[in-house]
């Protein structure tokens, strides 16, 4: 019986069982799916952007944290660029 609620994967990373773990989060039947990360951080973050569909706080936190990785990123790619010229 399925869910019409998203699905969230996050399999256990363990050495030993780590391929066995993965491989049943993504094999799955005809017809569903699902999203499969690989860091609870990663389901935590996919949670707060379904949610965020219909909260418009979430949103806008998300979006915020999302520009501000950006200009971070572009500040150390600049920075990172002036110093393989010199």
């Amino acid at each position: 019986r399925g869910t019409t609620y998203p699905v969230i994967n996050c399999p256990p990373l363990k050495a030993e069982t780590m391929p066995i773990d993965v491989w049943s989060s993504l094999n799955l039947p005809s017809g569903l799916g699902c999203a499969t990360v690989l860091y609870p951080e990663a389901a935590a973050l996919n949670a707060a952007q379904i949610l965020g569909l219909s909260n418009y706080m979430i949103w806008a936190k998300l979006r915020v944290k999302q520009l501000n990785n950006f200009v971070t990123l572009k500040k150390a790619d600049k920075q990172v660029r002036g110093v393989r010229k010199a």
